[in-house]
């Protein structure tokens, strides 16, 4: 569809992984409704859920993506592709996709902590954004492996990603393989750079005793 098309345009690949470390934000206009910093309080009944995404969950998604951009991508893009990238982030593109894909959103209490969105016609990762304040926790790797076990459900064989390079470390960790670079066009005469990454899915079965496995020997990740 032309809407999802349109939205696809503007997603590129982020994840606030182990790995991203602590980066200051590039200069530029703040987005209003993109505050950089997130309150999180952390209580027994404020765990961390990973669930399906509704209209209500635009606003937050979006300050998830914006805080993401312009915190943890300074060290890999120049201050104008981070201005290109985050600036023109708007709830309706979101609003508009859920139910088209596959988008999912982990949350602390009331509080959107990250999301990510699946494509099952190109079994395409479309995203992965979490908020600064509540990266190395987990959160990417608990939204991949949701849209590991969506992509599973649908007989999808392999997921590929065109990754920023940022968070290529985060995707070769959790099992995906470089296979070129590529430019993502952003706006008019803006691209970003990026690397296609590909990941060959196990059956269900296999999967989950991996999981449970790796749950009793290191941990929640």
């Amino acid at each position: 569809m032309a809407v999802a098309a349109s939205i696809r345009r503007r997603i590129f690949q982020l994840v606030a992984s182990p790995f991203s470390g602590s980066v200051q934000s590039p200069p530029g206009r703040d987005v209003g409704s993109a505050p950089q910093e997130l309150l999180i309080h952390e209580t027994a009944s404020n765990a961390m859920i990973v669930r399906k995404a509704g209209h209500n969950d635009a606003e937050g998604i979006c300050r998830v993506q914006s805080a993401a951009i312009r915190q943890l991508c300074a060290s890999h893009y120049s201050p104008a592709e981070i201005e290109a990238w985050a600036g023109p982030v708007e709830p309706n593109w979101y609003r508009n996709v859920i139910g088209i894909r596959e988008l999912f959103v982990a949350v602390e209490g009331e509080t959107i902590i990250g999301f990510a969105q699946l494509n099952l016609d190109t079994a395409e990762v479309d995203a992965i954004y979490v908020h600064p304040a509540a990266a190395r926790r987990g959160v990417g790797s608990a939204l991949l492996r949701r849209l590991e076990d969506v992509a599973r459900q649908h007989d999808l064989a392999s997921l590929h990603v065109a990754a920023s390079l940022n968070s290529v470390p985060f995707y070769k960790s959790s099992g995906f393989h470089g296979q070129r670079h590529t430019k993502f066009p952003i706006l008019p005469g803006v691209e970003i750079a990026s690397l296609v990454m590909e990941k060959a899915l196990e059956p269900h079965e296999k999967a989950a005793s991996n999981s449970d496995e790796r749950s009793c020997c290191q941990g929640y990740t």
